[in-house]
């Protein structure tokens, strides 16, 4: 009995320590569109770590030990991953730590490729119109 609760406890925090713990990166922070700046994955990063294009719950450490709560969202760039944070994340040019929890990523929205609007499936239905219109201008 002491073996198996044992053993059920190694695999438990087994599982806890290769899900749960947030994994972490150096990286530098680039300017990017709008109110958002952009890094790189490095390969072997995403290679080790099995990491895919979608979203994740982490976050940005500063140089100065600063740190925020983030959605990371990576897409793919090359061989490697192009992820994206908010502008408070820190500055250009700085380089950060970046932290993510694996087990909280979420794919990215598929849209079908040539549909932009969805009302443009539907069939476009003919307008009736009546036979006569009537003008009716008595009061």
């Amino acid at each position: 009995m002491y073996t198996l609760v044992l053993s059920v406890f190694h695999f438990m925090a087994e599982n806890e320590v290769k899900f749960r713990m947030p994994l972490r990166f150096l990286t530098r922070l680039t300017k990017g569109a709008g109110h958002y700046h952009i890094f790189y994955v490095p390969k072997y990063v995403k290679e080790f770590y099995g990491l895919k294009s979608g979203s994740y719950k982490g976050g940005v450490t500063l140089k100065n030990g600063a740190t925020a709560s983030y959605r990371i969202h990576l897409s793919t760039h090359r061989n490697t991953l192009r992820g994206r944070v908010p502008e408070s994340a820190g500055f250009a040019k700085s380089i950060v730590e970046i932290w993510m929890y694996p087990h909280t990523w979420i794919p990215p929205a598929k849209q079908p490729i040539g549909t932009e609007n969805m009302a443009s499936e539907w069939p476009i239905l003919p307008i009736e119109y009546p036979d006569t219109i009537s003008t009716d201008y008595s009061w």
